[in-house]
């Protein structure tokens, strides 16, 4: 799999199934959790990821944010978002449970696990 692809992927099973396999060598005990939409399911992603940095944005301008397609907008056109930074990969998603298993995976993907 590539970053793209990773990146591009939508918070849901086929994110939970690959963070299970992937960051968690499929040893989650009973079924995939969701955590690609649930903060407390990623949580321990967070913890086991020294150095892991997560910050909220809130924006006035729109307009200077590239690629503002796939961040969340809210009714007075604010947009606001989440932003992961771990090992050198920047992930920017709505929610933070996405934007954590991406850049965990994305971390993954470069040590080529």
């Amino acid at each position: 799999m590539t970053e793209e692809e990773i990146l591009a992927m939508k918070p849901g099973r086929d994110l939970n199934l690959l963070v299970c396999e992937k960051v968690f060598d499929n040893k989650t005990f009973g079924s995939v959790k969701p955590y690609s939409t649930d903060i407390l399911a990623a949580w321990p992603i967070v913890m086991g990821c020294p150095g892991m940095k997560i910050t909220f944005h809130r924006t006035i301008r729109p307009s200077v944010i590239e690629d503002s397609a796939s961040l969340k907008k809210l009714p007075d056109g604010r947009l606001e978002w989440f932003y992961v930074v771990y090992e050198g990969h920047e992930v920017r998603a709505p929610e933070a449970p996405e934007a954590v298993c991406k850049a965990a995976l994305l971390s993954k993907l470069e040590a080529g696990e």
